[in-house]
């Protein structure tokens, strides 16, 4: 599978995920389908994808076992240093859908989400996975009532899909415009139980931005008919007439089939709303059947929030002068409630400040440690890295010391620009070919280094060898045509806390190694005629003088 293929199977992932989540039949196959395939070719990335894919189908069908996959989400891009698709994994898990808690119980996940946002504020690149990450933060913050952070998540993830060419990130951007909708009515439903009109109003003003908004992105009818349904509830919640339009929107949806059907119990409390308003012996009769059907027609899962505004309309609907304790305990219940919910969102933003001015000072620490041209790691990360790993008690490594064969004649021929891109290059693969217990360092020019964690002999050197040959097989026409990329690798292996000892002797493999023409590798102690000599290309000459290679600091 080449690059191109494996970056359109991810958005084809994303796609299959939409779908699966659109109640689509065959997504599910389909994904598991492109999950073998992902394993088969080794690409890792696409895998983490569709691990995620499988938390979310795992979630759809109510499945108590949903918090394995994202469990398995967040191992793996830890261990692969996908910083992106662990602050989704995070994300998840911090939602109550995953957590198995109820919102009483988030408390418990919001450094996760807190940790999560600060990671999507450093990222770049990766579109499809950025755009996901931040819509489940929104979701994980809107469920916490948290509408004010969960709107900035979205506003992040419209942002990344709108700097896309045009159309390629629909399919992700419609969800986010009808989420943000949705939103708009939840919010607007607790103010108006909370008796704030003016913040009723505000949140009919932003609907009408958003589903202005909504008509560049292609929508399912389903969804068309449900975004009306919960337009008409804010409409009603303003203090509108809305009874005979959402009357003649339930005609075309009562009966329908379930996709279609959500929108019923929306248009029911819509004809409540406009019914509550009214007067008279009759109207209030009506009032009273119209609440009853919307409450029994709301799903308290699905719609939670306008669930208890129809509980709400009730109790006001019972109320009488003198017999209103109720509506008064219900009541101050919300407010208390939503005064919990402003000291969860200034503690929140508080959190996120907190994270951030954590990360931040990490990131310096770690810039430190990077080398400037490449972004790898430097000299100073390399001794703080072993310092570590004889403080941790590792008792064995391994150093490979790699140096590129004719380096003056790619800058002589292509110019230093094209070398400077070269070099970055080399410390993609090496990055690439490393785990996650190991480190690659630029020493310097276009010398660079590999420390092996735990490792013996000959798996260093099969390691070695490997990347040798990923080098090799690395195209290059993107940087110059004509540009080739040849390399020279010494190995040694022994403790750690004997670096100077290890590095004189991968230095002198090395050496040993350019000695013979240069594509090779020779491990410390083994004989030449054991050198691996690249992919069978001749040896190429090269400018390496005797003591030009790479020593420690």
């Amino acid at each position: 599978m080449s690059d191109n293929e494996r970056a359109g199977s991810i958005v084809q992932a994303f796609r299959l995920i939409h779908d699966l989540q659109a109640g689509l039949p065959g997504a599910g196959e389909s994904l598991a389908s492109l999950r073998a395939r992902a394993r088969a070719s080794g690409w890792d990335d696409l895998d983490r994808v569709c691990v995620f894919g499988e938390a979310i189908r795992r979630w759809m069908a109510d499945d108590p076992g949903a918090a394995g996959p994202v469990a398995e989400l967040i191992d793996l891009s830890t261990e692969a240093g996908d910083n992106v698709m662990l602050a989704l994994g995070l994300a998840l898990r911090s939602n109550q859908g995953f957590a198995g808690t109820d919102l009483r119980g988030t408390a418990a996940y919001d450094p996760e989400l807190a940790r999560a946002t600060i990671i999507l504020e450093h990222e770049r690149g990766r579109p499809c996975e950025r755009i996901t990450a931040h819509t489940a933060c929104a979701i994980a913050l809107g469920n916490r009532w948290l509408f004010e952070l969960s709107n900035e998540h979205y506003q992040a993830a419209l942002a990344i899909g709108r700097a896309e060419p045009p159309g390629t990130m629909d399919f992700l951007l419609a969800p986010i415009h009808f989420n943000l909708a949705e939103q708009q009515v939840s919010w607007a439903s607790r103010l108006y139980q909370l008796g704030d009109e003016r913040g009723v109003r505000d949140r009919w003003h932003t609907w009408h931005q958003v589903v202005e908004a909504t008509g560049a992105y292609p929508m399912s009818e389903s969804w068309k008919i449900e975004l009306g349904a919960l337009g008409l509830v804010l409409e009603g919640l303003a203090g509108h007439d809305v009874v005979d339009a959402a009357t003649r929107l339930l005609g075309r949806v009562d009966g329908a089939p379930p996709e279609a059907g959500r929108a019923a119990g929306l248009l029911r409390l819509a004809i409540a709303l406009g019914m509550a308003h009214g007067g008279g012996a009759d109207a209030t009769r009506d009032a009273a059947a119209a609440i009853d059907a919307a409450a029994v027609s709301l799903s308290p899962t699905v719609h939670p929030i306008l669930y208890d505004l129809a509980l709400f309309l009730a109790a006001r609907h019972e109320a009488r002068p003198g017999r209103d304790s109720g509506l008064r305990y219900a009541r101050r219940a919300l407010e208390e409630q939503w005064a919990r919910r402003d000291a969860a969102l200034q503690a929140m933003r508080a959190q996120i400040a907190a994270v951030r001015v954590t990360s931040e000072r990490d990131l310096l620490a770690r810039h430190a440690r990077l080398d400037d041209l490449t972004g790898i790691a430097n000299r100073r990360a390399l001794e703080a890295f072993l310092a570590d790993l004889i403080h941790r008690g590792i008792d064995r490594c391994a150093l490979v010391l790699f140096d590129v064969d004719a380096f003056k004649a790619v800058n002589d021929l292509h110019g230093h620009l094209a070398g400077d891109r070269l070099l970055v290059r080399i410390a993609q693969v090496l990055a690439r070919g490393v785990r996650s217990s190991d480190l690659a360092v630029r020493l310097g020019g276009d010398e660079f280094a590999v420390i092996l964690a735990e490792v013996d002999p000959v798996s260093a050197r099969a390691r070695a060898e490997a990347l040798v040959q990923a080098f090799d097989a690395e195209p290059l026409d993107d940087i110059t045509a004509g540009l080739s990329l040849r390399i020279s690798a010494g190995v040694a292996t022994g403790a750690p806390a004997e670096i100077m000892a290890l590095w004189a002797a991968a230095d002198a493999a090395l050496y040993e190694a350019k000695a013979l023409g240069g594509h090779a590798v020779i491990a410390s102690g083994s004989r030449k005629d054991d050198a691996f000599l690249g992919d069978g290309v001749p040896p190429v000459h090269d400018d390496h003088l005797p003591g030009d290679v790479a020593r420690p600091g």
